[in-house]
């Protein structure tokens, strides 16, 4: 401690004078401090709010995927839950048996497909997407049977008659394009091939699907035996296929819905009530199916027809189809 001439604290006396010079800046960082406190809970405020909304928002849009989720796994014992905001990710719920589980972790390879793309359908039918098309590319990859047809028979009329949406589907197996048709026959559609993708390609190809059909058991017949019995079996095809579109075409609407799985034995029934047909068709087409009916390969004695059995038989349908306007 120093004292001046006259005795002044001189150390205490410019401790004062920094003090007052340094007002500015302890008001100055006042203000930062209460801004600051300030701002944080602005911030703390914002990240409820999206919380809250985030976590209202997902179990809306859950709900939309556990309903597409379960058009695939109808009665399903594992099924999707829901989703809720984590720290840095989203989580994914599902339920076995009434427990809950990490959906990621514990979903079969089938089931996550099937969960992927209903996370996706959702986000596609969203009420402000421009778009009124959707495009699926191999959409039915690691399904089952069962899990592959519930989406061609439920979730693509879905996405047509509820959504509103233009269905675009792209596959590699022939027998997934050939469902489509079949389940899809009161709808505008069109069936494309792409060929030459080794060459030129592709090139874009539009299927005539029953005359490429009747194209394709007419070289099969004048094959080796199994050729041949492959085309007696896809001849019984061809019959369930002439009835279907035959059915939509004279009376207006698909076949009733308990021919959805009904063989071409059963589909005669369906064949006789429709308006223009001939007793004298329905006898011949019954005999046809008949001979095509695959049963007949397991009786005793039974061997594959030769071309010169299976060529009249081709020729029935062939005429029933050009009579009726179904082979262009």
């Amino acid at each position: 401690q120093g004292l001046n001439s006259r005795g002044v604290d001189v150390s205490s006396s410019l401790a004062r004078r920094e003090t007052l010079r340094s007002t500015a800046a302890m008001k100055l960082h006042e203000k930062y401090e209460t801004i600051l406190a300030e701002t944080q809970e602005v911030i703390r405020g914002v990240e409820t709010s999206l919380q809250i909304k985030q976590k209202a928002l997902l179990a809306t849009r859950g709900g939309e995927v556990k309903a597409l989720y379960d058009m695939l796994n109808p009665g399903a014992n594992v099924v999707f839950q829901g989703m809720e905001p984590g720290t840095d990710q989203m989580k994914l719920h599902a339920a076995s048996f009434g427990v809950q589980m990490p959906a990621a972790a514990n979903l079969s390879e089938c089931q996550l497909n099937c969960l992927g793309l209903s996370v996706w359908v959702m986000q596609a039918t969203s009420p402000g997407s421009p778009f009124g098309f959707i495009v699926l590319d191999d959409p039915v990859q690691a399904m089952d049977d069962d899990h592959a047809e519930a989406f061609l028979s439920t979730m693509v009329p879905h996405l047509i008659d509820r959504c509103g949406k233009q269905v675009i589907i792209l596959s590699h197996v022939q027998g997934i394009t050939d469902r489509l048709q079949t389940l899809n026959l009161s709808r505008p559609h069109r069936y494309f091939h792409l060929d030459n993708y080794a060459r030129t390609g592709p090139v874009v190809t539009e299927q005539a699907r029953i005359a490429k059909m009747l194209s394709y058991i007419k070289g099969c017949a004048q094959g080796n035996v199994e050729n041949r019995e492959h085309a007696v079996d896809r001849l019984r095809v061809l019959i369930e296929v002439l009835i279907r579109e035959l059915h939509i075409m004279k009376v207006g609407t698909p076949a009733p819905a308990k021919y959805d799985n009904a063989t071409p034995g059963d589909l005669l029934k369906l064949f006789r009530t429709i308006p223009g047909t001939t007793p004298q068709e329905h006898s011949n087409l019954a005999d046809t199916v008949g001979f095509a009916d695959p049963a007949h390969h397991s009786q005793v004695g039974y061997s594959t027809p030769l071309a010169t059995a299976i060529t009249p038989h081709i020729d029935r349908v062939s005429g029933l189809l050009r009579r009726y306007g179904l082979l262009t």
